[in-house]
């Protein structure tokens, strides 16, 4: 017995002391990490650029950190958070559940609700990066306008609306596509005598109590602050172009018992993710046109009508295109707002805009605030920023009116240059930081790779574009955003540009599992 006490101790004293190998290895690394970060931060040759702090950024960011390569992020506005900055409106939350609407390496365990609001991302996002140390490297009120690649050097110089001159082997643009406010050339629009402003910007100096206002636009932010905005005006007017799918929003606190089982039984918090994630993932088929597609949609039309209740305003709020093809919305209190007898759905098209008001139909309406919650120019990516490639080459030259990009990443004649929640990665059916953490592996994996390899540069090959853009074509063809319903996923001539070919899962095999390859690309090497 005295034998297996001494065994069973020698045991676990062997334990103790890997143990306290493994963590003084694994401080030492961070150590040494930190050293390296230190000595390379002022170096062109190894520092990457990100262009933006929102969700994107920030993920590249703490990647980045981890390889010890160093980094230094440019944010035009004054914080992080991304559009999480922008639309801060009444009502404004996410249409993602929150426990998928968090990085997997660092998950938010104390969400409030089921459905959080942009206060509470916010919150989280900012946590995020001051856990990160990331705010040492941000540089705030930091505009990139221009970028050209130095073939020579094999260096990108880019250009700060302040005059800044900066050097970098490496570029990541994480400007997202919901960073343009989109409000349309309506005749006479400059002419309006009263206040007007974009959701998006939403101005908290302009008073609304007792106001009359007119919202044009009935989409993803319209459904959140109308029912907001509808307690304190005296009348408002709802200009409808077309309308949205809206589904009921199953929104819940969560309670002390969830929080405490999140936060103290071990595996219930992935669990609970991985099966939120799985049950968004497996919509992904009702997005491809044919049977399926139909039935989903006749099921939420059917239960819109029930809620709606009146067959006149049913011929305005039901859509009779294709389920999918715009965003799918959801909201509990968007329809009751809308049977309010001061609120007025109009749904015939704005022609014009007067000093008093808003004319639709030939029909003038008199009001004393305009809010344009007419979306984003999404298919605008990194625009403003002239960026310039190999020979000089001009990216919007070369995009025109088609934005892509190979798995929405790099384009061919732009070495060193990635993008983050580029053209062809938009998601309807998941959450977007899932592909955001499948893009910035990638990324990470390529400058690694080349760092490693002694590697200036890398172009991705035209054959592997071309390869590509047929395969994505063909899957963008076969689903219901292809369709005609006048959605912003398209450029105002009608290419599909925005949204993911691909459900998530294969997303995540090309750019993960498969990840970066180098037969992909025209490598240029250090001659040493």
């Amino acid at each position: 017995r005295m034998q297996h006490v001494e065994a069973l101790t020698g045991t676990l004293v062997a334990a103790l002391n890997a143990y306290v190998f493994w963590t003084q290895y694994k401080e030492h690394q961070k150590r040494k990490l930190r050293k390296q970060l230190q000595q390379r931060q002022a170096d062109p040759e190894y520092k990457v650029i990100i262009v933006g702090a929102g969700i994107s950024g920030l993920c590249t960011a703490i990647k980045l950190q981890e390889k010890g390569i160093p980094f230094e992020i440019h944010e035009k506005k004054g914080g992080v958070g991304g559009t999480w900055v922008d639309n801060v409106y009444p009502g404004s939350g996410c249409d993602v559940p929150s426990f998928l609407y968090s990085f997997s390496f660092e998950p938010n365990l104390s969400w409030s609700r089921k459905w959080a609001s942009q206060k509470e991302i916010l919150e989280y996002i900012e946590a995020v990066t001051k856990k990160y140390n990331l705010y040492q490297h941000i540089r705030f009120y930091s505009e990139i306008c221009s970028a050209s690649f130095d073939e020579e050097e094999s260096l990108w110089n880019l250009s700060t609306t302040s005059g800044v001159q900066i050097s970098s082997r490496w570029v990541v643009c994480s400007t997202g596509q919901l960073n343009l406010p989109n409000i349309p050339a309506i005749p006479g629009r400059d002419s309006f005598q009263g206040e007007s402003f974009h959701s998006a910007r939403w101005n908290y100096d302009i008073d609304l109590k007792g106001k009359k206002v007119a919202v044009i636009g009935t989409g993803a932010s319209a459904i959140q602050f109308v029912p907001c905005i509808s307690e304190e005006v005296d009348e408002l007017f709802v200009f409808q172009r077309s309308p949205s799918h809206i589904d009921r929003k199953n929104d819940y606190e969560y309670s002390k018992l969830t929080h405490f089982l999140f936060k103290h039984v071990p595996g219930v918090a992935k669990l609970y993710r991985w099966t939120i994630y799985w049950v968004f993932e497996s919509l992904w088929p009702v997005f491809q046109q044919g049977r399926l597609n139909k039935a989903v949609g006749n099921f939420i039309c059917g239960g819109m009508k029930k809620v709606i209740d009146d067959s006149e305003a049913s011929r305005s709020l039901i859509p009779s295109y294709a389920i999918g093809c715009k965003r799918i919305l959801i909201s509990n209190n968007y329809f009751p707002t809308l049977a309010k007898d001061h609120v007025h759905l109009i749904d015939t098209p704005v022609t014009e805009i007067t000093e008093r008001g808003v004319v639709s139909a030939e029909v003038e309406r008199d009001v004393d605030v305009i809010i344009f919650a007419t979306g984003f120019q999404s298919y605008r990516f990194l625009f403003p920023i002239d960026i310039k490639g190999l020979d000089s080459k001009s990216l919007s030259d070369v995009w025109q009116d088609h934005p892509f990009a190979f798995w929405g990443l790099t384009v061919p004649e732009f070495p060193n240059m990635f993008i983050t929640y580029g053209p062809t990665t938009n998601l309807v059916h998941n959450s977007i930081i899932f592909m955001i953490e499948c893009q910035v592996a990638y990324i990470v994996q390529a400058i690694e790779k080349c760092q490693r390899n002694n590697v200036l540069s890398i172009s991705l090959q035209q054959e592997q574009m071309d390869r590509y853009s047929e395969m994505c074509g063909r899957s963008l063809q076969s689903t219901v955003f292809a369709t005609d319903c006048g959605g912003w996923y398209k450029t105002p001539s009608g290419v599909l540009v925005n949204n993911s070919a691909f459900s998530t899962l294969t997303y995540w095999w090309n750019t993960c599992v498969k990840g970066f390859r180098w037969n992909h690309y025209r490598i240029t090497k250090a001659e040493s």
